[in-house]
């Protein structure tokens, strides 16, 4: 039983200048995705299930300065045909569930829709329920691993902080686009 659950759900559209099959190719190439996070570091399949479509993400987590370190994220890449829909099992509870949509918008254009949803639920230590309470409660996280390992949604005067594509957290001015995958496609 979750002692504290937390849930946000996002959704976003945007044109892209490619048409709908080469978006679709991207989004369903599971390296090619995930290699879209600036703190991306390696990807392969999961050997410990034998479900398809489960990878295992490195990423670094920067702590100070040149410091780092890495963790691990479970997702699973599943084609749809119109797009992938991606689970996400994280540390500390941290659940999402992605789907990406592509539509045809013109001819050699595209619209692609996301709809997420992030849970987190802490069922561990007081300490931990107190981190996730500030959280909440104060907005914008002070460090990268903070933003990776917990509900990375903190706001601030004008940026916004977003798990994306499953696998990072990085702050973004509100009108700028959450998906580094959108240039791709258009300039590929």
């Amino acid at each position: 039983m979750a002692i504290l659950t937390s849930s946000r759900n996002f959704t976003y559209e945007s044109h892209i200048k490619a048409p709908v099959q080469e978006v679709i190719a991207f989004l369903q190439d599971a390296p090619s995705l995930a290699s879209q996070s600036p703190v991306f570091i390696s990807i392969h399949p999961d050997t410990s299930t034998t479900e398809p479509y489960w990878h295992v993400i490195t990423e670094r987590v920067p702590i100070v300065g040149s410091i780092e370190t890495s963790t691990r994220i479970r997702v699973r890449f599943l084609p749809t045909a119109e797009g992938v829909s991606c689970t996400v099992r994280a540390s500390l509870g941290v659940r999402m569930q992605t789907d990406y949509v592509v539509e045809e918008k013109s001819e050699g254009e595209s619209l692609l829709k996301e709809s997420t949803t992030m849970k987190h639920s802490s069922k561990s230590s007081a300490v931990r329920r107190v981190k996730v309470v500030k959280l909440l409660n104060f907005g914008r996280l002070r460090s990268r691993a903070q933003r990776l390992r917990l509900l990375a949604v903190g706001q601030a005067k004008d940026s916004v902080s977003l798990r994306v594509f499953g696998t990072s957290a990085w702050p973004l001015r509100r009108d700028q686009s959450s998906h580094a995958l959108l240039r791709t496609c258009a300039y590929r």
